[in-house]
Formats: C-alpha cells, structure tokens, sequence
C-alpha cells in the first residue's frame, strides 16, 4: 500500500480530495503552531510585567477588540471574495504579531505596554484563526464533506499544538527573550498564507462577495428571539459559558502568578504553561476521539451539564481550600489548575458538540442566523466578563489598595457556575419541547413529498417539471411507452415546448379519449413550417382521433356494422362513440377491443374499460398484467376499481410465480391503501422471494402504513431480522475488507447495508411516527449521529432503542457485536469459512451479486493454487507413505470447491452461470456432466459456454458490458443485474440487416451499440449513423417507417425487448434517480 492509498484509507477519503486535504490540513497544522508560540509569550510576559489586578481590565479590552475584530470581518464578509478575505484576515495577524514582537526592540521602555498589547490579542487571534479555517472549509467542500472531513482537518491544529507547546521549553533557554518565539509564530503565517494561496492555486472558486439579502439570508434581532424560551435560554447558557472562559482563565493565571514555590521566574511560568498547554491539548485530542461514543452514550444532557457541574464541584472546593489555607497553597493552585484543565478538555470534546446540536431542530434557513446571533451573544460575554472581574476585583479590597484576595475568589465564582449548571438542564428540557413541536408541525407536503418518490411512475411524473429539458425528454419518452395515460393532463404543457422528441412522444399517444381541446395546439403544430414530416403525420394522426364532429346517436345495427368491422378507422369511430355515449352491451364490445392487434386501439379500449368497473371487463385487465406493453397502462386502469378489485388480484397473487406480475399486484395494493389492501400487503411479508418482501415493505410504506397493537410482533419480527442482518454484514466486512481481491465483494456488502439500513427505516416508521423516524433517518445519513440518537432516545421505545441504537453509534464492530450479542451472536469465521457462509446465506438475507462476486473471488484464489500446483511433477520415482500422501494432497487440490459446486443448483440464473463459467473454465467435460443432469434452462448454458463469442452473453459478463454505457457508469452492479436480463449481446457482421420490429409476433427491439457503427433512417428518411454508446428505438432514434438496421461494419450490440426495457427503467427507481444524476452532471459541465 503507497502512502496516498494509506491517506485515502485512514482518512475515510475519496481519490479526488486527498490533495485538498492535506492543504487543509497542513494550513490548519502551522495555524496550531502559531497559537502556541503566540499564546505562551503572550501569557507569561503579561504576568510577568502585571499583577492578578490587572487581568480583568486586559479581558475587558480583549472583549472590546475582539468584538470590534469580529465585526469588521463579518461585514467584509459581504463585501469581498472569499480568498480576499481569508488572505486579509491570516495577514493582519502575521502584522499584529510581528508589531507586538519588533515593539520590544524599537520601544524598550515601554516593554509593559507591548506586553498588555499581545496578551489582550491572544483570544481574539483564537477566534479569528477559528472563524478563517472554518469559512475557509466550508468555502472549499459540500455539505456531506464538511460533515466528515471538518473535524479531522482541526486534528491538524490540535496536533501542531500539542508538539509546539511541548517543544517550546525545549528552545526557551536559546532564544533568548521569549519574545522572540513569536517570530516563529510569524514564519508559521507566512506558510499557511503560502499554502492558501497554493489551494485556491489548484482548487480555483468564483470570487464574489457573499448575498446577504433579506430574501436570502433570514435575520432575526435578538429581542425577537429572547421571547422564544428556547433561545433565551440558548443565548443564556452562551453568554454564561464565556464568561466562565475568562473567569477560569482569571483564576487559574492569577493563580499561577501568586505562586512562588513552584514557578519563580519568567523562564520558568513560560516552561510550565508550555508544558500545561500542551498536556491539554493532548486531553482534548484524547477526549475529542471518544467524544462521539459518549454523547453517543449518555447523551446531550450529559454533555451540557458535565462541564459546568465539574466546574462548580473543582470552584466549590477551591474556595473551602483558599479559605482554609490561603491562595498560595499548593492544594489551592492545584483545583484551579484542575478546573482550568476540564474547562478546556471538556469544552471541547463534550460542551460545545453538545451546543451545536441544539442548531440541529432549526430550519436550514434559521440555523445561520442564530449562530450569527450566538456570535455576538459571546462576544458581549467577553466583555461583561471582564467588566464582572473589575468589579469582584474592587469588591476584594482592590479599590481600598490593599490587594486582591484571591482565596474569596471562588466564592463569588460558584454561584455562577451553579446557576450555568441549572440553565443549562433547562435548556436540555426545552431542546426535547423544541424536538416535539417541530415533530408536530412538521410540514404535511413535505411528508406527502416523501411518499411520492416511491413508484417509478410517480416519479416521472415530477420529473415533468424539471429544468433539465433532457431529464423531461427522459421522463416524457418513459411515460410515453410505460403509462402514456399520465401524460394526459400534461400534454398542454408538453407540445408547447421546443423538444421534437417530447412532441412526437405526446402525439403518438393521442387517441380518442384524450381531451378535444388539445386539437387547437396540434394544429398550429401541423401548420408550422418547420416541423419534420414524421411530426407532422403523427399530429394530423392525432387530430383525426380528436374530431367527434361526424359522432352521432348510432341505431343497434350501425353499432353492431362498426362492432364487426376490422377497419382501424371503423374501430376509432366506435371508440369515440363509446367514449360519448352509453351502449347497453359495452362490456362485450370494449372486450373485443381488448383483443385487437393495434396498440393504439388496445389501449384506447384499456381506458375505457378502466372507466366501466365491470367484472369482465376487470378479469381482462387482471389478464393484461402480463404483457409488458400494457401492464403499467392496466394498473393505472385496475386503480379505478378501488377496493373491489382487491379479492382478484389476490387470488392471481396466490397462484402466480412471474416476480413482475406479483410487484404489479403489490403497487396497486399500495396505491388503493385501503384498510384490506393494507392487511393483504402484511399478510405477504413473509413471501419466499426477497425482492417481493422488500416491495411489500416498500408498499406499506408508500400507504403510510401503522401496525395495530395485535400485528405489531410481525413487524418487529421482521425488524429483528434485518437488525440481525444488518450486524452481520458489518461483521463480514470488518473480516473481509483487508484481504486481496475483496474490493468488488466489498462494495457488494457496502451497497446491501445501505438497503438494509433503508428497510429498517420503513419498517421503524410502521410502528412510530413517521415523520419522527424521517427526522432520524436524515440525520443518521447526514452524519449528525448525535443528534438523531437523542432523538430515538427520546421517542423510541426502550425494546426497539436497544436493538437499533448500537448500529448507529460511532463505535467498532467488536462492540457492536457485544452490545447486541444477546439478541444476534455472532460467530468469528476465518477468511473461506466466512465466503462460504456468505455463500450458503439464506435468500432473504443477501443479494444474488453478492454471491456472484464471492464466487468469482473462491476462483482467483482457487486458481492460484493449482497454478502453484502446475510448477510440480505428477510423477512418482520412489513409491513412499510421505510421496503418496504429497501426491494426494495435490489431487485433493485440484479438485473444485465444493462452494462452487453448490451454486450450480442455484435457483437464479446470475448465481449458477457464474458458478458454471468457473467451472467450465476449469474442467469443460466435468461441466459438460453436471449440466446435463441439471433443468433445460440450466442446460442451455452449454451452447452459451462451448462459444467464446456467446460467452458474454453470461449474465455477469452482460452487467459488465451494461455498465460501460455512460448513461448507466454511475449505477450500482446489482441494480444492472436486471437491466443485463433484458438483453443479449449480439455480434452483427458488416452490411447485416436486423429487425427494430419483428411484423409476425408484433416483437419490438432496442439496440445499444457497444463497438461499430449501424446505419438507420431518421424521421425525415433519410440515412443516419449510430456509433458507440448510442442507443437505438424506433419513433425515438430512427423513423417510425424505419424496421430494420444495418451493420457498416463488424458490430457488437446489445438487443433487448423494448417494453421491458422501458418497463424495467420506469419501475427501479436506482436506476432512474442514476441517470437523472449522470444528465443533470452532464449538463453542468456542459455549462
């Protein structure tokens, strides 16, 4: 392993960000080094020229210039680019810093002043440093990259920190004047500006200053806010929290300065705040790790409440020791040693991770805004901190001039942090107030939003909407060979626009039952100059379907002449008389129309027949399910007969095997989402097929689904089960994923927890509020861990919580196992022994890909062993024990594991083709026998496998051809594992002629062209070439008129049936939500 693939691994980081990493990180390394070699001079100079007296005067003025630094950078913040800013902002320090250092050499005399300058700078140049890197983040990565890579670009100041203030007594005895470490500080500026200007250098952004408009950027005073409790008590507990910062800082320098036994000189304060600093920084580092798994743990409430109770527990002994033994007491600089070190190790691994996710219940689009106002709330902290310490201090007998009592100190400081520790338990109460109302008025279209993304068809539907013209051609042409029905209310819309394809998509769908006032828009259509001939027939087509103007009252025997007729025209005629009038025996009549050849008239009559509600007629929809030109078309037909459709189609899902025909059934239960539609989707939940149980779950989902009290074991019965599942795939990666050749079985497993993951979701959702397991979902997916487990800790109950919370938490899979041991064990398998687990899995539990790739992995390293086998002789010279035993030993070896034996009686075609190439591969007449004993689909594998040319008609080989179109790069393996089905690969040689329709069975094809060049004829007629990666339909690529292809030299296509090719792509929704990114991604770099 190089050192990037180390980077990309240990860092969680994919290819393309490891670069801007690491000049994230290092900019935030040398910002760490300048803190420290500021932060110590600054310190122990001040103490050394300045009494405790002084201290609260040098906060009140570092409050005021912090607040005024702060400002002035926010209001540059809309004026200026981002790297403008970041530039102005790191450089201003570096001039700060290095007047504080030359300050000394030009102004000796006035050394107390330049030290009172640095040291009420040191907090403001922490902030500013915070503010830059965190702008400088969110500037340079997404939303989902900030949330991963944030934290881990901070470790790089931490780190830095940790090594400068432990190297700084190392250097102190050779600098000279401890002065002079700031020059140090300023060389680290000078590289972290270089290295800013190298990232916006390799990583170039458009510079503009920011838009803070009323419109886009929602502001709130904060008198207005201060009368919602939540964030009076918000900004309560931040005013509070900072000036407990200043007020720990008094006490513990105060401390330090007074204390003569231990630190005596400069050198030595400078020596030991190094060393304290640094051992801090090594707590937080330390806690910052484990921070997750304990808020994870104990919650938010722990981590609002630990710091100040800690506090006022170290203060409250403190001021019974500074009583009893004075202030210069070892025990008493000890406490305030203690209590300066958790305030810091505990502010920053618990305190403010906790605060954050009180931003979490907000709107996005409030969450900045009381941000910006927590921002100014510690800012006016600073100051009315130490405004506070002025005051203490004249009341300890600093204004008489007798001197400051420090051992009173703590005294006046516990009420403080008492009265912090209260708040802050308020403002856990009002967090989980704030979590139940956004819970309750949750926005019901968003909900409805929610539900409406779970049917392909659906989502076309919104897709019409869309900006991206070639997702709505996308859409149009799907809907228009899946559910033209759909397009009805559209179509008004649809012809308006400029898009031939979308056009010609709406008309070719136009019959007679389609709205008479669209004749008006087509005809200005068949009137433009400039529309292809194509166009134009199929919108004078459409025009003649629309005009009812010869449609009159029809005697019996004119309506049984057009019943009888086999003219197209005569059948349209009687459609739209059908569609007008009522006729005693339509049943019968839109029966035969059922029966026609024609498409258009089959459809027409589907309509119609959607609109009587008649058993007979519903008998011949329910019949229609299985052909794929009409199946989508009859469900939307079936959904009009609401609930009295529900018994039949229950009775075909009882006898019927197609998996497509059972999904069809399972939708229009969910679309109906009737009580009994709900209970007959429950009842098949257990169904032995897994796609069909994740479509039932999927099913009760889209209907909104709530278990009673008296199904709620099969629910949860299921949610232990994919619990179980879920654990075990986590436990076959942590075994897996550092072995050679597991990467594609790795991401097999990856891409199953994800689904597993979204399953349980669905099935939390059955049995709480949805909207309350939504909230949990986006914000488990979101990273926001924390947030979600106080979620579920709050609205979950305990039996469930228990189960689910241990696969959410930031923890290993050791202690995931642990935590749930006593509901799932887990058994610890070596390398082959968890392959053949994997193998042997039962059919619910794992995908069909994720087998093939095990499989595929038992053959590399199964060949690798007879290869290693291959370099030794067979022959025997000296018949010994030991040489018989060593011969057998390699027979043994030669043999096939029986792993992969096993999947040749598989029951899926992608399990035992794989397993039977292996095998042929490796023995072709041991193949050749145990196919033959197998079924005759199994045994067409021999004709498959004795021809190289057809061996990529292997489903495993299809998917990898599937995956090398650019509209499909971006879909997951196993998703393509259906898309493969539906075609076969097909050599056709030059100047070859191939059908798009096949006129005898009414068959029609699409071809995708992997390599050569096909000749075809566009709308016009005339000649047009189609090269790699084009797909070919005809009414959509080629000329309706256009029937066959052919092949201007050598070309390898793929040929599939064209309605399940456009019903399969309408009804995975992986599949569509994919190529809608590959066009959405395609049009941006266009732009």
């Amino acid at each position: 392993m190089n050192a990037t693939q180390f980077l990309l691994r240990t860092f969680n980081l994919k290819a393309e960000e490891g670069l801007k990493f690491i000049l994230l990180f290092f900019h935030s390394f040398f910002l760490g080094i300048f803190i420290a070699f500021y932060f110590v001079p600054a310190n122990s100079n001040f103490l050394e020229h300045f009494t405790m007296n002084d201290l609260p005067e040098a906060y009140f003025a570092s409050g005021i210039i912090g607040y005024i630094s702060t400002q002035i950078y926010s209001s540059l913040q809309k004026k200026i680019g981002a790297k403008k800013l970041f530039l102005g902002a790191v450089l201003f320090i570096f001039v700060i810093t290095i007047i504080a250092r030359l300050g000394i050499d030009f102004f000796p005399h006035w050394e107390k002043e330049v030290s009172f300058f640095t040291f009420i700078w040191a907090w403001p140049f922490i902030s500013l440093v915070a503010i830059e890197s965190g702008g400088l983040a969110l500037h340079l990565l997404n939303l989902r990259q900030v949330k991963r890579l944030f934290g881990l670009i901070n470790i790089g100041g931490v780190i830095a920190s940790i090594i400068s203030y432990l190297f700084i007594p190392i250097i102190i005895p050779f600098m000279g004047s401890n002065y002079n470490l700031l020059y140090i500080g300023a060389i680290s500026i000078i590289v972290s500006v270089i290295l800013l200007l190298v990232i916006y250098k390799k990583f170039p952004t458009k510079e503009k200053g920011e838009n803070y408009s009323e419109k886009n950027h929602k502001r709130l005073s904060i008198r207005a806010l201060l009368k919602e409790k939540y964030f009076a008590l918000m900004f309560s507990s931040a005013l509070i929290s900072t000036i407990v910062i200043y007020f720990t800082d008094f006490g513990f320098l105060a401390s330090v300065n007074i204390q003569d036994t231990l630190i005596s000189s400069t050198e030595e304060r400078s020596k030991f705040l190094s060393i304290f600093f640094g051992a801090i920084k090594v707590g937080e580092l330390i806690m910052s790790y484990f921070s997750s798994q304990i808020l994870s743990e104990y919650g938010i409430k722990f981590g609002l409440t630990s710091l100040p109770l800690m506090s006022a527990a170290l203060i409250g002994i403190s001021a019974i020791v500074g009583v009893t033994s004075g202030p210069t007491s070892i025990l008493f600089f000890i406490f305030n040693v203690l209590n300066k070190s958790f305030e810091r190790i505990l502010r920053r691994s618990l305190d403010d991770p906790s605060f954050n996710i009180l931003y979490q219940p907000l709107p996005e689009e409030q969450k900045l805004s009381i941000q910006t106002r927590v921002g100014v709330i510690m800012q006016l902290g600073t100051g009315i901190a130490g405004f506070l310490l002025i005051l203490i201090a004249y009341l300890l007998d600093y204004g008489k001039g007798n001197g400051f009592k420090l051992e009173y100190f703590p005294i006046l400081f516990f009420p403080i942090l008492i009265l912090w520790a209260f708040i802050s338990k308020e403002l856990y109460n009002a967090y989980k107030e704030k979590l139940r109302q956004i819970l309750t008025d949750r926005n019901p279209k968003k909900d409805k939003d929610i539900y409406s993304q779970i049917y392909g068809s659906d989502i076309l539907v919104r897709k019409l909407h869309d900006n991206n013209m070639k997702v709505v051609e996308t859409s149009v042409t799907l809907l228009s060979e899946t559910n033209p029905t759909t397009l009805e209310s559209y179509a008004v819309s649809l012809l308006e626009t400029e898009n031939r394809n979308i056009i010609k998509a709406v008309l070719k769908n136009i019959d007679p039952t389609y709205p008479q006032d669209l004749s008006e828009l087509i005809e200005k259509i068949v009137n433009k100059e400039n529309v292809d001939k194509e166009t134009k027939y199929l919108a004078k087509k459409a025009l003649e379907n629309l005009d009812y103007n010869e449609i009159d009252l029809l005697r019996e025997d004119e309506i049984e002449d057009l019943y009888t007729s086999t003219t197209y025209e005569d059948k349209i005629f009687l459609i739209k008389y059908l569609n007008q009038n009522y006729v005693p025996n339509d049943v019968e009549i839109i029966s035969k129309l059922l029966n026609d050849r024609n498409s258009k008239i089959k459809k027409a009559a589907i309509k119609l027949a959607g609109n009587r509600n008649s058993p007979v007629l519903r008998e011949k929809l329910i019949e229609f399910l299985k052909y794929s030109e009409y199946s989508h078309a009859c469900s939307l037909a079936l959904l009009e007969s609401g609930e009295d459709i529900l018994e039949e189609l229950e009775k075909l899902f009882e006898k019927e095997t197609s998996i497509s025909i059972l999904l069809m059934i399972i939708e229009i239960f969910a679309k109906i989402g009737s009580n009994t539609s709900k209970n007959l989707l429950l009842s098949h939940l257990h169904y032995p097929n897994k796609e069909v149980q994740v479509a039932v779950i999927r099913g009760l989902y889209f209907c909104r689904f709530q278990v009673s009290k008296k199904d709620e074991h099969i629910i949860k019965e299921k949610l232990e089960e994919i619990v179980e599942n879920i654990l075990w795939i986590f436990v076959c990666i942590d075994e897996i994923e550092n072995e050679k050749n597991t990467l594609k079985l790795n991401q097999s497993l990856d891409l199953e927890r994800e689904s597993n993951f979204h399953t349980l979701f669905q099935l939390l959702s059955f049995l709480f509020n949805p909207t309350t397991i939504d909230l949990i979902k986006k914000n488990i997916i979101g990273e926001n861990t924390i947030f979600a487990l106080e979620i579920i800790e709050n609205f979950i109950t305990q039996d469930i919580k228990q189960l689910i919370i241990p696969l959410f938490e930031n923890i290993s899979v050791s202690q995931r196992i642990k935590r749930l041991e006593t509901y799932f064990p887990q058994k610890k398998m070596t390398f082959h022994n968890r392959l053949r687990d994997i193998i042997t899995r039962d059919f619910n539990k794992i995908d069909l890909w994720t087998k093939a790739k095990v499989l595929e992995l038992f053959n590399k390293i199964y060949k690798k062993e007879v290869t290693l086998d291959k370099k030794d002789s067979y022959f025997v010279d000296l018949w010994t024990q030991e040489e018989a035993k060593n011969l057998l030993s390699k027979i043994r070896r030669r043999e096939i594991p029986d792993e992969i034996l096993i999947c040749l009686f598989h029951p899926d075609e992608l399990v035992y083709s794989t397993a039977a190439k292996i095998i042929y591969d490796f023995d072709e007449a041991r193949c050749n026998n145990y196919i033959k004993r197998l079924s005759p689909d199994k045994q067409k594998l021999l004709a498959i496998l004795e021809n190289k040319d057809d061996a990529k008609n292997l489903l495993a080989e299809k998917v990898k051809l599937v995956k090398r179109v650019p509209s499909y790069f971006s879909v997951p393996e196993n998703t393509l594992v259906k898309l493969a089905k539906v075609f076969s690969v097909k050599l056709i040689s030059k100047n070859e002629i191939d059908l798009l329709i096949n006129k005898e069975t009414g068959d029609e094809y699409i071809f995708v062209v992997l390599r050569g060049k096909i000749e075809g004829k566009d709308t016009e007629g005339e000649k047009k070439i189609f090269s790699k990666n084009a797909t070919i339909v005809r009414g959509i690529d080629v000329g309706y008129e256009n029937i066959e292809i052919k092949a201007k030299r050598d070309t390898l296509v793929l040929k599939g049936f064209r309605f399940e090719y456009f019903n399969l792509l309408t009804e995975e929704l992986d599949m569509l939500q994919h190529m809608f990114g590959w066009y959405n991604r395609s049009n941006n770099i266009v732009k």
